[in-house]
This record gives structure tokens, sequence and C-alpha cells, in this order.
């Protein structure tokens, strides 16, 4: 399992500081949709600009093949999924649920000593995966003691790298996902992430969504396809 504490961080301030505008977040049960009007706008000023045809799918969704899960939150989300963050994805997931690496490469960043259910910012649990270009997905609300994965190691597409839970400013058990980049300050950036296996490639409105082999999203069509 992974190490206890803000393993792999140089300083507490960049472990927790990194994460704990993100996590009031999730703190919202309501399914919100998208904000229409802000993903119109330019990226680079508060907006999801890049949504669907500029982008090139290079991602799974965080679960594993067969499973569905519902989507609570997604780009530019009214409740929480804006400025910084705005490019994320919440999962309601039951605790204890497995969580797999969305793409190739190695563990950075674990956290797994936050107890689950005290909806208190700090008490996150994640995992950080470093994808080699720049790029690093981020697995937060993980269960306390639900890593999966030690420090350094590394992990493909689909491996299963932690459990969901219920840690930090949460109002509700699910998984919060996102991609980010520009860290060098501990205030990451999220980036627009497409999946290989969802349909559409970037969910948006809240209802379930499948991973791969012909699951369903919320418009009940089929993507046919396979994990890699």
């Amino acid at each position: 399992m992974g190490g206890c504490g803000c393993t792999g961080f140089r300083s507490p301030v960049l472990c927790l500081g990194a994460l704990a505008t993100i996590l009031a977040a999730c703190a919202s049960a309501r399914p919100l949709p998208a904000d229409p009007v802000a993903r119109d706008r330019d990226p680079l000023t508060g907006g999801c600009g890049v949504m669907r045809s500029e982008l090139r799918p290079q991602y799974l969704l965080p679960f594993p093949t067969g499973s569905r899960y519902r989507l609570t939150q997604g780009n530019c989300g009214n409740a929480s999924h804006t400025g910084r963050f705005r490019y994320s994805f919440d999962f309601q997931m039951p605790i204890g649920s497995p969580v797999v690496a969305a793409r190739v490469g190695i563990v950075r960043r674990i956290r797994d000593d936050g107890p689950d259910g005290t909806n208190r910012l700090g008490d996150e649990n994640f995992v950080i995966i470093d994808h080699g270009d720049g790029e690093m997905s981020r697995y937060i609300h993980l269960a306390q003691r639900g890593s999966r994965v030690e420090l350094g190691e590394s992990v493909g597409p689909g491996d299963t790298i932690a459990l969901s839970g219920h840690s930090g400013r949460s109002a509700f058990p699910h998984l919060h996902f996102d991609v980010v980049s520009d860290c060098g300050s501990g205030r990451c950036t999220t980036i627009p992430a497409a999946f290989l296996d969802a349909l559409p490639p970037i969910p948006t409105e809240p209802g379930l969504y499948g991973a791969a082999g012909g699951d369903r999203g919320p418009d009940g069509l089929n993507r046919p396809g396979s994990r890699r």
C-alpha cells in the first residue's frame, strides 16, 4: 500500500495547499450540469472553451471495465468546478469501490491517512500520477488506507490504484478526478481531458457513465471499443 501523510511532497504547504481549494469543490450533494455559457468562453478567462473536437481523448474513465457510476458534476459545474478547477469530474461511488489509473504513468503523490466522513478540508486522501508529458491525473477523496500503489510505482491504464472513499471536504462518497499541469508553484491548474471510453468523450450532463465495452452514456448511446 502507499505511504501515509503527504508522501512525495517536499513540504506540507505544497501537499495540502495544492488541494485545499478543490475540496470545497465536491461538497455539494446536488447534481449540477455544466454552465452552458461558461462552456463558450475562452478557457483562459474562466470558461470551458475546449470541449469536443479540439481535444484528443487519451484517458480512461477512472473505474474498472463494466462499472457504471453517476457523474454528479462535470466541467464548469455551477457548484464548484470553476477557476483553476473548472476541468474536473465528480463520480458518486460507494466507499471501497475500485479506482483505476486513467493513463500510463508513475505514482508521484500519495496520501491515505485521512479519515472518511469528517467533511473537513485537509483530510483528503489522494493519489497523483505523473504521465511524463507535463500532465498529471489526480484521484481525490479516497478511502482511509485505500491506496493500492507505492510511491514511484509504474502503473498502466486500468490498473487498480486505490479504493474510493469519503475523505476531506465531501458531502457524500465520491471520486473527484481531474488532470492538471503547471504545478511548479504548488497551485496546479486543471486542463481539459477527454475519455476514450465515454460517450460523449467529455461527460458534462449528470447521469450514469460506463467504462468501455459498449456501455452507455446518459443519452443512451453505445460507444463500442475496449480498454487498452
